[in-house]
């Protein structure tokens, strides 16, 4: 009696133990899973799903600037920072104030013109990319976190 308990409950917990393990599997694609926080608890799941929307959103800007940086250097020799990695990081690492000396301090669509603009002899690909980033961000309320009160105006997203 006891010889056959052990058959039976021998694989019984190895198949358990090897479906917990599955279900423990490490996430390999898609935007990578955040530690939890505390204030996670006055977020509602539109919340979240606005957070990483904006992050895909401004990674799909930054890959963007990379591509056209690599196919115009002429344009990043203009810029007064030699890097493609330094013109990203100035430029991402703002959160409200998107107001740059070489853009005479336009932002949104003034700064696009600028991109196209005869008279312009500055950094073109800065100037798109501070436009785009700018309207991204004023669409948000300049804002990259949002919480369960938090509203967002469905005509500035559109």
């Amino acid at each position: 009696m006891q010889f056959a308990r052990r058959i039976i409950l021998q694989p019984c917990l190895i198949l358990g133990l090897g479906l917990l393990t599955a279900c423990a599997a490490i996430q390999t694609d898609g935007p990578a899973r955040k530690p939890f926080k505390l204030e996670s608890v006055i977020k509602s799941d539109i919340d979240t799903v606005v957070e990483i929307n904006l992050e895909i959103v401004q990674d799909h800007l930054r890959r963007l600037m990379v591509k056209l940086y690599k196919r115009n250097p002429r344009e990043l020799a203009k810029s007064r920072h030699k890097t493609i990695a330094e013109n990203i990081d100035r430029l991402f690492a703002r959160t409200d104030d998107w107001t740059f000396p070489e853009l005479d301090g336009k932002t949104g669509i003034e700064a696009l013109y600028l991109t196209f603009d005869d008279a312009y002899h500055g950094d073109r690909v800065f100037a798109l990319m501070t436009g785009l980033t700018s309207m991204l961000m004023a669409s948000y309320d300049y804002k990259t976190e949002f919480y369960l009160f938090d509203n967002l105006d469905a005509q500035k997203l559109y």
